[in-house]
């Protein structure tokens, strides 16, 4: 965790301070509900979570992630939802990825310690 909070530091990383270090980016009602599972385990690791409110299409809700500081967008789709795997982007690097549930919070606090 605590390259997590380097992470926020501005001068260590193209982030603002208040920026959510994961955007969940939901397209459809069962992605909804597991969001908000999703988002409190999130939490309880010490990410910053933050959504999209309204559905929307993928790109607009891209759109509003990218504009949000966030590190890392986690997709949440019928396909994600069948896998029990997350789509997960890094919007620094541009790499994407299939990450399981289970595993999302861990994965990704490994993948900012290699930072």
């Amino acid at each position: 965790m605590e390259r997590l909070v380097s992470l926020l530091d501005p001068e260590e990383a193209e982030l603002t301070p208040d920026a959510p270090d994961i955007y969940l980016v939901l397209m459809n009602d069962a992605a909804r509900d597991r969001a908000f599972e999703m988002a409190h385990r999130l939490r309880s690791y010490g990410y910053r979570v933050d959504r999209s409110y309204d559905a929307g299409s993928m790109k607009s809700q891209m759109r509003r992630a990218d504009k949000s500081g966030a590190r890392f967008v986690v997709i949440l789709g019928d396909e994600e939802m069948a896998s029990e795997s997350a789509t997960v982007k890094d919007l620094v690097n541009g790499e994407q990825r299939k990450i399981p549930f289970a595993e999302l919070a861990e994965t990704l606090d490994d993948d900012l310690d290699d930072d």
